[in-house]
């Protein structure tokens, strides 16, 4: 740590990941699991302790078992960065569980909050230092923190072989995996030093605007997504698939307080308005604030989903912020 004393920061930006074509291979890289979860950066300032989202978005108060237990870490004035996750019964991440937790508090002791990376400590920026530095200053504090919490891990990484880490993971069903190369500084921003490898298609995108209920159904029939591109909100498809009734009532909550007449999205392609008119003539438009993580298995010719489902509402990106992952 031979990083001059400097003011501790009052906002703090998360280094993100870009999305791989391949995953990265070679001794340069290591390769973590990735997580299904929100990502939290931990601002510990003497004994108050911020869990902020991506977004900046304060999650303390959503998960104070997690933000608790950080006050015991033995260094002041120190940023841990990770991802707060609810883990079923299997040992895998699960989005919805950690959902569940902002509408239920009794199930907030599930959560567990997985560190991977500490861009300062004890008041001291470490955000110049190469990633394998910084490894180890973070593996050094957990050792000297006599009494860590069970609902704080610190996260394991394995060193090259990262196409065989990748297919493994998946064979595992897990989300995917994050590559981070060992010489590099932490950047306040997207980096190509970070790589995400994605074992199933899955990103976020916005909801516009949604279909009535059929049948027995309750609250809405799909929802209409998009996506922001040269501030352009783009449509690209809806989804209808991936709720239960508890789901269809809390997104449908979140929606009607949303409702507008004019349609949010500012271009759709000849053949995207052709095959979705059906839905565009019934449709219900909303103000474009509401951010859902869907899966599906491809982008069609015509930039539609396919197969899409819903996995949930997420808290911890704007709107705006929502692109295509290329």
């Amino acid at each position: 740590m031979n990083k001059k004393n400097q003011n501790f920061p009052t906002q703090f930006k998360p280094e993100l990941a870009y999305l791989a074509d391949k995953t990265p291979a070679g001794h340069q890289w290591i390769h973590e699991i990735k997580y299904d979860g929100y990502r939290a950066l931990c601002m510990i300032k003497d004994n108050i302790v911020s869990l902020v989202s991506r977004n900046g978005n304060d999650l303390s108060e959503s998960f104070p078992n997690v933000a608790q237990s950080l006050k015991h870490f033995p260094f002041k004035k120190s940023i841990l960065d990770g991802e707060l996750v609810v883990l079923n019964e299997t040992g895998i991440s699960n989005f919805q569980s950690l959902q569940n937790i902002l509408s239920d508090a009794r199930l907030h002791e599930s959560a567990t909050l997985f560190v991977f990376d500490i861009p300062f400590l004890n008041g001291e920026n470490l955000t110049g230092l190469p990633l394998k530095e910084r490894k180890k200053i973070l593996k050094a504090t957990f050792k000297q923190w006599k009494k860590p919490h069970p609902n704080i891990i610190l996260t394991d990484y394995i060193k090259g072989k990262g196409p065989e880490t990748f297919k493994e993971a998946c064979k595992q069903s897990l989300e995917g995996i994050i590559s981070k190369k060992l010489t590099s500084s932490y950047e306040q921003k997207r980096s190509h030093a970070w790589l995400k490898s994605k074992c199933i298609s899955r990103q976020e995108l916005v909801i516009g605007g949604y279909t009535k209920p059929k049948g027995t159904r309750t609250g809405f029939g799909a929802l209409l997504l998009g996506y922001y591109e040269n501030r352009k909100f783009i449509y690209c498809g809806k989804v209808g698939t991936g709720f239960d009734a508890t789901t269809l009532e809390e997104v449908y909550a979140k929606m009607k307080p949303l409702t507008q007449k004019k349609c949010p999205f500012t271009e759709l392609r000849d053949s995207q308005r052709a095959s979705s008119a059906r839905f565009f003539s019934e449709a219900h438009w909303i103000k474009p604030k509401l951010v859902a993580e869907i899966k599906f298995t491809e982008w069609t010719k015509d930039n539609l989903l396919r197969h899409p489902s819903f996995v949930g509402l997420r808290f911890d990106k704007k709107a705006s912020d929502v692109h295509r992952e290329n």
